[in-house]
């Protein structure tokens, strides 16, 4: 029996888009006959270990900071090694490599691959890679070349933080401060240092076409566009004509979702619609901005507040009973990485508030999915949207629920699990 293999070193709870996207993934895989194996974080909830059979085998998470060496936690973060100068053009690149925990997470992640008893004609699916996983990668096919080996097919999660301008300095981005954001510079300097490789055993890929091209783009790569693995939940409906419309905001909430703005947005939404309610749900709980979140769940009769990782059941259960999601997000967050939630809310037939030129939108309208965008990041032209939306849901809704069914046309996990098998 062919083996079909998933490599997702962030998949360790349900706190995150992780396991839902695994375990549709390996559904459909098992459903076309295929031998699945997961190889997932080795600190991974029993509970998720359990439900999807993972292996546990990775070290370094998916979203493990990279650090400077000698990084120290304290009342002032503090570096013993300062970063040195960094040319425009990265042949520069080994410093950036030294000053940072880079290589170490890289050769750990490297170590761990090998330990997987690849076959040729294996089937390999990497979720969510980041900077440490695409060079480890490029350096284990850069070492194994000529011998035989499956080929890898990478999907870039979370955007690279470089940033599309006109002009910009490597193929057109801009380049944050590396003291601030270390991630572009490591991905740049990763192609610099293979670009002269075989990377045809690779196939790199985005779950959205933005996003792809982005990556692409970015570090002069053939990225495609892969599928979206969400299957449409059994209970979509559309959300015309409804008197007491509920209002989700869904996830593992951030400061960069806008997690707190949210107090001050139901205020503001309640006070001129006073009919709608909202559902909270937040798996990430130490942030400063939830203790509000929970006051105002307590003293508010149209606000509840749902805490805690969800498993897929209870996840699409949460969406199930929106009518309408908002993704108060920081537009340059979502410039070059997709949202999960917006794909699923899609295919639930749910309109969505979220923020301008960014994935979400692009979404949106690829689909003709209801969507209403703010263009500043604040509480108050958040709610602005919001108020716009429900006031008119009812067309919105219409257009969601045409959306889905566009959707379902080119996505879904079976599709992605027939182009992976096909080797795109």
């Amino acid at each position: 029996m062919r083996r079909f293999l998933i490599l997702d070193p962030g998949l360790n709870d349900y706190g995150s888009h992780h396991p839902n996207v695994v375990r549709e993934i390996s559904t459909a895989a098992t459903k076309s006959g295929y031998a699945v194996s997961i190889y997932g974080h080795k600190r991974i909830s029993v509970k998720l270990k359990k439900d999807l059979g993972v292996i546990p085998h990775f070290s370094v998470h998916t979203y493990s900071p990279i650090l400077p060496l000698g990084f120290k936690r304290g009342p002032q973060w503090k570096a013993r090694r300062e970063l040195v100068r960094i040319e425009s053009r990265f042949s520069s690149w080994r410093v950036i490599l030294r000053g940072f925990d880079f290589e170490r997470k890289v050769q750990i992640t490297e170590r761990e691959i090998r330990k997987i008893n690849f076959r040729p004609d294996d089937i390999v699916f990497v979720h969510s890679g980041q900077a440490v996983l695409f060079e480890a990668m490029l350096r284990l096919l850069a070492k194994d070349a000529g011998e035989p080996r499956p080929r890898i097919h990478f999907e870039f999660g979370v955007n690279s933080g470089a940033h599309a301008i006109a002009g910009g300095a490597i193929n057109g981005f801009s380049m944050p401060d590396p003291k601030q954001d270390v991630r572009p510079y490591l991905y740049a300097m990763s192609r610099k240092a293979h670009e002269t490789d075989d990377t045809s055993g690779i196939v790199f890929g985005a779950f959205t076409a933005d996003v792809s091209q982005s990556f692409g783009k970015f570090l002069n790569l053939k990225v495609r566009a892969f599928p979206l693995p969400s299957t449409s939940p059994p209970n979509s409906r559309s959300r015309e004509g409804l008197s007491r419309p509920v209002i989700g905001i869904l996830g593992y909430q951030s400061h960069t979702k806008g997690y707190q703005f949210v107090s001050e947005i139901v205020a503001q939404v309640q006070s001129q619609r006073p009919n709608c309610e909202f559902l909270i749900h937040n798996s990430n709980l130490n942030l400063p901005a939830h203790k509000e979140v929970c006051a105002l769940a307590k003293s508010a009769s149209r606000v509840t507040l749902v805490e805690g990782p969800a498993d897929p059941d209870m996840w699409w259960s949460l969406i199930e009973r929106c009518d309408l999601i908002v993704c108060p997000y920081q537009a340059s967050r979502y410039q070059g990485a997709y949202s999960a939630i917006m794909g699923e809310a899609i295919l639930g037939c749910v309109p969505v508030v979220g923020p301008a030129n960014t994935s979400l939108e692009t979404m949106a309208k690829t689909y003709g999915s209801g969507f209403v965008a703010f263009s500043i990041w604040n509480a108050e032209e958040i709610a602005v949207a919001i108020i716009d939306a429900i006031d008119n849901l009812d067309l919105l809704a219409k257009q969601s629920v045409l959306a889905s069914e566009n959707w379902q046309k080119t996505n879904g996990a079976k599709l992605l699990v027939e182009r992976l098998a096909a080797g795109f």
